[in-house]
């Protein structure tokens, strides 16, 4: 059988080939951090281009912005990653384990606090 012109383009849609692509730099992608918080010393020290981003903490069944540091390293390592592939992507922090522990309750919150943002965004 003769590939299509459909078959030729999903073969050059490689997992490497579309990380590598130039346009493949995050910019106009909004990206919730929903986990531990996103260390702003962390991220300038690997990344002093990136620009700042605004962190928010789940408590108390809300998420209301914050200036308090992160409760973990993990969501400034996942940053750190998301930073290496796609440089231009704009970050927002969401700190759901404030207080120790997250409930299924802080992750469903911080679902809708993504859907309420003005713009499209990936969780």
């Amino acid at each position: 059988m003769t590939p299509t012109a459909l078959d030729n383009a999903f073969a050059q849609w490689t997992t490497t080939a579309l990380l590598h692509d130039p346009r493949a730099d995050g910019r106009g992608v909004t990206v919730v951090v929903a986990d531990t918080g996103i260390d702003r010393d962390v991220i300038r020290d690997r990344h002093p281009d990136h620009r700042p981003f605004r962190s928010f903490r789940y408590a108390q069944g809300m998420i209301a912005e914050s200036a308090d540091p992160p409760s973990g390293p993990h969501g400034s390592t996942v940053a750190d990653i998301l930073l290496t592939i796609a440089p231009q992507v704009t970050l927002l922090s969401v700190d759901l384990f404030g207080t120790g522990i997250t409930e299924t309750e802080a992750v469903a919150a911080s679902i809708d606090f993504a859907r309420s943002l003005p713009m499209p965004v990936v969780v």
